[in-house]
C-alpha cells in the first residue's frame, strides 16, 4: 500500500515542481523588471542633477527670461517623471514580493510531499523490519518447541 501511495505522491510531486519552477521564472521575471524600474530611476536622479548643474551654470551667465522658463518647465517634468519612475519601483517591489510568496508556498508544498515521501519510505522499512523480526522468531521458536518435543 505505501508502495503505491509514494508513486503516487512521485507524480504529484512532478507536476508540484513543475509549478515551483514556474513560479520561480515568474519570480526572476519580476526581479528583472525591478531591477530595471531601479536603473531608470538612477538615470533620472544622474540626468536631473547634470541638467539643474547645467541649469545654475547657465543661470551664473545670465538667462534670458524664456530660456529660465524653459529650464525651469523641463526640471519640473524631470521632477514628475521621477515621482512616476518612484511608483514603477513601488510597484514593482510589490510584485516581487507577492511573487516571492506564491513561489515560497510552492516550494514548502514540494517540501512537504518529500517529507511526507521520506516518512513513508522509513515507514516501509520499519514494517519490513518488524515483519521480517517476527518471522524469525515465529521460526525460532517453532524450531525450538519441535526440538524439546524431540527429546
Amino acid at each position: 500500500m505505501s508502495v503505491d501511495r509514494i508513486n503516487k505522491l512521485k507524480k504529484v510531486l512532478t507536476v508540484m515542481e513543475s509549478r515551483e519552477q514556474q513560479c520561480l521564472q515568474t519570480l526572476m521575471s519580476s526581479q528583472r523588471r525591478l531591477d530595471e524600474a531601479k536603473r531608470n530611476l538612477d538615470s533620472l536622479g544622474d540626468f536631473q542633477s547634470r541638467y539643474s548643474s547645467k541649469f545654475q551654470q547657465a543661470g551664473g551667465q545670465g538667462l534670458r527670461t524664456s530660456q529660465f522658463g524653459e529650464y525651469r518647465a523641463f526640471l519640473e517634468k524631470i521632477c514628475v517623471a521621477i515621482g512616476e519612475q518612484h511608483r514603477t519601483v513601488e510597484s514593482a517591489d510589490n510584485e516581487v514580493q507577492r511573487v516571492q510568496a506564491v513561489w515560497l508556498a510552492a516550494r514548502q508544498k514540494c517540501d512537504g510531499i518529500r517529507q511526507l515521501m521520506e516518512s513513508l519510505r522509513h515507514q516501509m522499512v520499519k514494517d519490513e523490519n518488524r515483519r521480517d523480526q517476527k518471522e524469525m522468531d515465529d521460526r525460532s521458536s517453532r524450531g525450538v518447541g519441535r526440538g524439546s518435543v524431540g527429546l
